[in-house]
């Protein structure tokens, strides 16, 4: 793999959605989160992200992320991983992206 990406994010009601920066792929996540921060409306400080380390071991061998927004007790809508503008990802007709959004009960 090589190359940015962006992440796609919901706004914080649900009504659109907005783009990070571009993100090398090999970038810590911490760097995710800030420029998550940057680009998407309404996220800043209102998210933690960790490394799916589970799923992938190198980052060259893909890229997983777990998402947490921070003070939403509502439903949120799925991020997306999508390729870089200034730089695509390595491989993008070989992506495969899978979503997944899990509602804490209790």
């Amino acid at each position: 793999m090589s190359g940015k990406f962006r992440i796609r994010c919901p706004t914080t009601d649900n009504s659109a959605y907005s783009e990070s920066i571009d993100i090398p792929y090999n970038w810590h996540p911490l760097w995710v989160k800030h420029y998550m921060e940057l680009g998407c409306k309404g996220l800043y400080e209102k998210i933690e992200l960790w490394w799916d380390y589970n799923s992938f071991a190198y980052y060259e061998n893909g890229l997983a992320y777990y998402i947490r927004y921070v003070g939403k007790n509502e439903p949120v809508g799925l991020a997306y991983i999508v390729s870089g503008t200034d730089t695509p990802l390595g491989d993008a007709d070989n992506l495969v992206a899978k979503n997944n959004v899990t509602i804490p009960y209790g």
